[in-house]
């Protein structure tokens, strides 16, 4: 099965642009934590903001979920040592995982539930009729710079879980604006008109 076709399917266009706003919006409620509280304004309190951060932004998608914005089930799970959860969002197909990273292409260190999907459930390069009733495994990473989300990446991670099998950045995706015939503002002609004429 192709990697791009997989994930594009999976997650189409629609809910790719959905997951921007959803990490947008946990992104601007950390940050009004931040200016509210100035216990938040130390070194210690960056460091337990960026925690907050990454529960906000696994919550955030939860509760959106919850109000059907977004079309994925989910479950919080233990990790391997059962100190501590994390959110598996699933849809039909896939279970998605969700990361902080520091730089846009980077992956997430490894983790036994990651490395299990990966091994495990990995998408066959070979065969792409290849009829299987497990899910395969979509990691959603995320960048911030200076409380700014700076990458959201969604891709599918090789089966060594050191490089992608395919990814994109979705703050980066194009965006689709389909042609209709129907008349758009004077107003919106007029700006169109003075760009292309290059007047003021």
């Amino acid at each position: 099965m192709n990697a791009e076709k997989f994930l594009k399917n999976e997650i189409p266009y629609g809910v790719r642009q959905k997951l921007i706003g959803t990490l947008s919006r946990a992104y601007a409620d950390t940050e009004n934590l931040k200016l509210s509280d100035s216990a938040f304004n130390s070194n210690k309190g960056n460091e337990t903001l960026t925690y907050i951060r990454n529960l906000k932004v696994e919550e955030q998608i939860k509760n959106e979920i919850e109000n059907n914005f977004l079309p994925f089930g989910y479950k919080e799970c233990k990790n391997y040592a059962e100190n501590c959860t994390h959110y598996e969002f699933g849809t039909k197909n896939a279970i998605v995982t969700v990361s902080r990273v520091q730089k846009e292409n980077m992956l997430p260190r490894k983790a036994i539930f990651r490395e299990n999907l990966s091994f495990n459930n990995q998408i066959s390069l070979f065969d792409d009729e290849e009829a299987t009733t497990s899910k395969k495994h979509i990691l959603l990473t995320h960048v911030c710079e200076d409380g700014k989300l700076k990458s959201l990446m969604l891709g599918i991670p090789s089966v060594d879980g050191k490089t992608w099998e395919y990814n994109l950045n979705l703050l980066k995706e194009f965006n689709v604006i389909e042609n209709t015939e129907e008349e758009l503002p004077a107003t919106t002609l007029r700006i169109r008109k003075v760009v292309k004429e290059g007047k003021n």
